[in-house]
């Protein structure tokens, strides 16, 4: 599966970008480190596709960087967002 970008943090913000692409007919591969709110954000994101009819493989949502990254065809996109007060987002484009 090839994801036509990724999503780099899955708070507020980061799902509903992802879930805003996934409508949009894009492939979503979407990262999140694991902690303690990692399941529970993993069952909201599970519940959201079904409400929304996504494919399964409309968004992924990875542990590791690395199999985050391989998920992303080429040339590979990403955004990379900071959830503050001011909201940011960088999308970038990285090679191997």
């Amino acid at each position: 599966m090839s994801s036509d970008i990724g999503i780099f943090g899955m708070g507020t913000m980061g799902q509903a970008l992802a879930l805003n692409f996934a409508m949009n007919n894009f492939k979503v591969a979407c990262y999140n480190r694991k902690d303690q709110f990692f399941e529970r954000m993993l069952k909201t994101i599970d519940t959201q596709k079904i409400e929304m009819e996504l494919a399964d493989d409309d968004m992924l949502v990875f542990d590791c960087l690395s199999e985050f990254v391989k998920a992303l065809q080429r040339p590979r996109y990403a955004s990379l967002g900071k959830e503050k007060v001011f909201v940011s987002f960088l999308f970038v484009r990285f090679d191997d």
